[in-house]
């Protein structure tokens, strides 16, 4: 299992953030369109998975911030998601 040094946290406005753990600063701030339910780290990979009550799952580079993958289609709020291989 490959460590890093970042921690998110999430909440009902829809906003993630990542933080370095080591300088303990801001490194990202991702969104949603409503609440995020909930995170879930790759175990291999710099990636975040989050689902929200925005109705998506997404996939987000913790490097860059950036969301590399968006799944829609869902016809209700997400509460739960799990990862596997």
């Amino acid at each position: 299992m490959i460590r890093f040094p970042l921690v998110a946290t999430s909440s009902v406005d829809g906003k993630i953030c990542l933080w370095d753990v080591q300088t303990l600063r801001l490194r990202h701030t991702l969104a949603h369109d409503d609440a995020v339910v909930k995170v879930l780290w790759h175990l291999t990979e710099p990636f975040l998975y989050s689902c929200s009550m925005d109705k998506t799952v997404r996939v987000w580079d913790a490097r860059t911030g950036a969301c590399v993958k968006l799944f829609r289609g869902h016809v209700d709020p997400l509460l739960d998601i799990a990862i596997t291989k």
